[in-house]
């Protein structure tokens, strides 16, 4: 399952990590004329308010500020044990969760079904030590989400390269990625 799930982007045509969503659009915020239509939900939740009703979701109106996107995950085990095994690697990662935020406030994130995948594929990376390989990679359009992991022994900010993204995180430069000890990465 981690193994299909972590290599389904490559399979996709125009893959999202997350499947857009049929919303409803009674002001014409973003559509001209229908008021139902399909939007990606990083965009729905990044410019507008809404309101989930069943599985139709209405747009009530533009966000006053644009919320930054970020991930959260729960890590059962110690910072390290997280880092020995699950950095670098491209994985499907469980307990994964996304927050909204302006100005390092927390947002409520209305409950989408789309967003409660079991599984997330991608990879994590440690933003200090791969400084170098993280700023090229922007500057590819590669696009990254801070994430927090909850571990048992305390909270660590890392960089989330999500679905395809962590893909050609992988396939482009993964002889550069180095731990947070400093010790490089190598691909066997």
């Amino acid at each position: 399952m981690h193994f299909s799930t972590s290599y389904a982007p490559l399979f996709s045509f125009r893959y999202s990590l997350f499947e857009t969503l049929p919303i409803r659009d009674p002001y014409n915020l973003v559509t001209d004329e229908s008021e139902e239509t399909q939007l990606d939900p990083f965009h729905l939740l990044r410019y507008y308010e809404f309101a989930q009703n069943g599985d139709l979701i209405e747009i009530k109106n533009r966000a006053t500020e644009t919320y930054k996107l970020s991930f959260r995950m729960r890590y059962c085990g110690s910072r390290q044990k997280f880092a020995n095994t699950q950095l670098n690697k491209l994985t499907a990662f469980k307990n994964c969760h996304i927050v909204r935020s302006i100005a390092e406030a927390i947002r409520p994130t209305p409950e989408l079904k789309a967003l409660s995948k079991h599984l997330l594929p991608g990879v994590i990376i440690c933003p200090r030590t791969n400084a170098t390989a993280l700023f090229q990679l922007h500057k590819q359009g590669i696009v990254s989400y801070p994430i927090t992991i909850a571990c048992d022994d305390g909270d660590r900010q890392y960089e989330f390269l999500a679905g395809l993204s962590g893909i050609l995180t992988m396939a482009m430069k993964y002889n550069q990625l180095r731990l947070p000890d400093d010790e490089v990465f190598i691909a066997g």
